[in-house]
């Protein structure tokens, strides 16, 4: 299979319902993976992750392409949220186009500052600020408003989340969030979206 670590499984009470989302982290080739992340949010506004599912980097875009569309279409996922920036600004549409029925597509991109979302074309584009989303994702997950798989079921995707590091820069008056060369940090990403 496409999958070099473990996904997490989806018990049977959670496949499929309405409401499942998408986050997609696209990799962008060489050490950069895809990572797909499903989820929903319940009536508490907690966000429910279901399934956490890396692809490698050694595998052909196509081949990335179908293997994330089929799981799209497994879950009946809903709404997707990916990448906008780098190879999203290409896999996005043809994601789309591999989809059926479509789902609603959000194009997101990291920025220094939010702009409403507008579309273009097919899809939606939403520029949020890169700092301001990480920070409200990691307040979410200490209230307890992000649910995980039980931890012997994320394999090293939580670790992705725990190498983050928050970096205070004085001249902004700003936190920057940045993770270790050697740390990967396409979960946290892809949950962002999602």
């Amino acid at each position: 299979g496409l999958r070099d670590a473990p996904a997490a499984p989806i018990d049977a009470r959670h496949q499929p319902r309405p409401g499942l989302v998408a986050g997609i982290d696209w990799g962008g080739g060489g050490v950069s993976q895809t990572v797909l992340v499903i989820g929903y949010m319940d009536a508490r506004y907690t966000f429910h992750v279901l399934r956490f599912e890396r692809f490698p980097a050694s595998e052909s875009p196509e081949a990335v392409l179908d293997a994330v569309a089929q799981r799209c279409r497994q879950f009946q996922v809903r709404l997707v949220a990916a990448d906008g920036g780098g190879s999203g600004h290409v896999f996005n549409r043809l994601l789309w186009e591999r989809l059926q029925p479509r789902p609603q597509f959000v194009a997101v991109l990291y920025s220094a500052a939010d702009q409403e979302p507008h579309q273009e074309g097919v899809l939606w584009k939403w520029t949020v600020g890169r700092s301001g989303s990480i920070g409200t994702l990691f307040a979410r997950v200490k209230k307890r408003q992000v649910s995980f798989p039980r931890a012997a079921d994320c394999g090293g995707f939580l670790d992705e989340f725990a190498g983050e590091l928050a970096e205070y820069d004085d001249l902004n008056r700003t936190i920057r969030y940045t993770h270790p060369a050697t740390q990967q940090d396409d979960a946290l990403h892809a949950t962002n979206y999602a």
